[in-house]
């Protein structure tokens, strides 16, 4: 259990922390090897060392078939069926992703982990009222989970319920402690709702990338106003910080608009995720 847990941190550090993703992503695959070396039947290590392998190294069929063993130990592990569904989300499986997603906030309606991705995935599905819904019942549990606070506030902003939508971007930012947190979310917010004042929202992108907004992020809130271009930086950018090493590009809400754009496509054969921009085109 000591090295199941090991695995476990390693792999969230980088995801929540300024740990370095690939120093993490190493740390995380060495303790779950462990722990497999020690119980090759342990489920919850099973899981782990699946995450880690698409999340850190996109390594898609071996991922696979260590979640299918881990499921056929233990088919009920909330956390793993929740990476499950990230799994093949980040693939833009999304419609599948989200019903094992779903599975796991059934199985589990206080898990926060659970309820982001489901709200995370319903966003890259463009369902946005779905999406506030399953955010508000994250937040209700932790007021301060940061990634449902920034997601509710995008989602809120597609719905153009600005007022709501700058409320949240000012929560997120006074709890991640950004300086100026108000005006900063009034920017951003005023950059989306008035296209004449767009450059309002990539100054505010440009002050908060990369922290608290992280590169990822960043894209959604550049494509929300259709900076392409701009949205590619980031991601090249998300590419270069990581060493190449993570996979969510395709769960970047409003990531089908770069399909065809040859920078994007550039992007997703340097990853070796080119086979699934066919999910995106087919609305999945």
């Amino acid at each position: 259990p000591a090295w199941v847990g090991l695995a476990a941190a390693y792999n969230a550090l980088p995801w929540w922390t300024d740990y370095p993703f690939e120093e993490g992503g190493e740390r995380s695959k060495r303790a779950a090897d462990r722990a497999l070396e020690l119980d090759p039947d342990n489920p919850e290590a099973l899981y782990t060392l699946a995450t880690t392998t698409f999340e850190y190294y996109r390594r898609w069929d071996e991922a696979e078939r260590l979640f299918a063993r881990a499921m056929q130990i233990d088919p009920d592990y909330t956390p793993g069926l929740t990476w499950y569904g990230q799994f093949l989300a980040d693939q833009a499986r999304l419609e599948e992703g989200l019903s094992w997603v779903r599975k796991a906030t059934a199985a589990d309606p206080a898990s926060v982990h659970a309820l982001n991705a489901e709200g995370n995935i319903l966003m890259s599905l463009g369902r946005w009222s779905e999406a506030v819904q399953v955010y508000e019942r994250c937040l209700a549990i932790d007021p301060e989970f940061t990634t449902a606070l920034s997601s509710s506030a995008l989602a809120l902003t597609r719905l153009e319920a600005w007022n709501e939508a700058e409320a949240m971007g000012r929560r997120w930012f006074v709890t991640e402690n950004v300086d100026g947190a108000t005006a900063l979310a009034a920017e951003l917010i005023a950059g989306a709702r008035h296209p004449e004042e767009r450059e309002r929202l990539i100054r505010a992108v440009d002050q908060l990338t990369p922290v608290p907004m992280r590169r990822w992020i960043a894209a959604e809130w550049l494509l929300l106003i259709g900076e392409r271009q701009g949205a590619m930086d980031q991601i090249d950018r998300m590419i270069q910080d990581d060493g190449g090493l993570l996979s969510p590009i395709l769960t970047i809400v409003g990531v089908d608009d770069l399909v065809g754009e040859p920078r994007f496509e550039a992007a997703l054969d340097q990853l070796g995720m080119g086979r699934f921009t066919a999910n995106l085109e087919r609305g999945n």
